[in-house]
């Protein structure tokens, strides 16, 4: 099913909006068992078209409504800089104790996004 708004978005923060808010909109295991979407949204920064599940609940099309309807178009801040947040953590530290925390923390961090799955 195809539902169409015409409504000024931020196209990432409204899907995420509408996963968050509508659970009959996050993936879903498909026949092979892998996770498959239950939406697809696009947009052009005014019109924003939507392709659900054809066997969706009449209140799951209105939570859709609800959410685009109080959906704020401005864009999220930026993510915070991890060498800026480095900086003040090493800043704040006032023990050896917290200063290795500080280091270690980042060091954990980028180890863990390295390790394969």
């Amino acid at each position: 099913m195809v539902l169409v708004f015409r409504k000024r978005h931020h196209l990432t923060k409204l899907h995420d909006e509408l996963l968050e808010r509508v659970p009959a909109l996050r993936p879903r295991p498909g026949p092979s068992g892998e996770l498959e979407s239950a939406l697809l949204l696009g947009g052009d920064g005014e019109n924003i078209e939507a392709i659900v599940p054809d066997d969706l609940a009449p209140e799951d099309i209105e939570a859709i409504k609800a959410v685009v309807e109080a959906h704020d178009p401005t864009p999220p801040p930026p993510p915070p800089d991890p060498d800026q947040q480095l900086a003040e953590a090493i800043a704040r530290a006032k023990t050896l104790e917290e200063l290795k925390d500080a280091l270690l923390g980042r060091l954990n961090k980028a180890a863990a996004k390295a390790r394969p799955l």
